[in-house]
């Protein structure tokens, strides 16, 4: 297996209207032939404070939507339509709390304008992964209580935000265990 494309991109939320949007349909039809897709995206919504919203399971999945839910799921569905052959791995948002290396207390769990907090907003991945039949690839648990601040960036505010390289090497060690059961 090779990395056909990356389309991973600074800043990106879930969200939005703009071609660096992962619901975007110019970024969604850039990922090559892929026999896998990693979705992993989130934080940014989180911190940008995208409501969460609801999603209808009716199987209208023609608006992307100004919500989390609805433009995940639109995420989800262009993918399946684009890459019908692809497996694809949705990634969950790593929810921490505990010590910052300032010595307080983090700000994680990180909470949105509406105080949805991060496991609300995976609780809605994982409820759109299983109704899309997606993987899902839990890596918060791997990550060492104590010392987070070695695996993650501290955002402005002293939150954890994104990895580290010793972060993003215990991402891919999770993603790869799950990538060799699925083939």
């Amino acid at each position: 297996m090779i990395l056909d494309s990356n389309c991973a991109s600074n800043g990106s939320l879930v969200t939005g209207s703009t071609s660096w949007a992962f619901c975007s349909d110019e970024r969604l039809s850039l990922l090559g032939n892929p026999d896998v897709i990693l979705f992993y995206g989130g934080t940014n919504d989180i911190v940008c404070k995208i409501p969460i919203g609801e999603f209808n399971y009716d199987g209208d999945y023609s608006e992307r939507g100004t919500y989390f839910k609805q433009a995940y799921a639109y995420c989800l569905y262009k993918m399946k339509t684009l890459y019908p052959k692809a497996k694809i791995v949705c990634v969950l948002i790593p929810d921490y709390s505990g010590n910052n290396n300032k010595g307080s207390e983090s700000t994680y769990p990180l909470q949105n304008l509406d105080n949805h907090p991060t496991r609300e907003y995976n609780t809605a991945i994982r409820e759109l992964a299983n109704s899309f039949n997606c993987a899902i690839c839990n890596i918060g648990p791997s990550i060492p209580y104590f010392n987070r601040q070695d695996y993650y960036i501290l955002d402005g505010d002293g939150s954890l935000c994104h990895p580290k390289k010793h972060g993003m090497q215990i991402i891919y060690k999770m993603i790869r265990s799950i990538l060799v059961n699925m083939f």
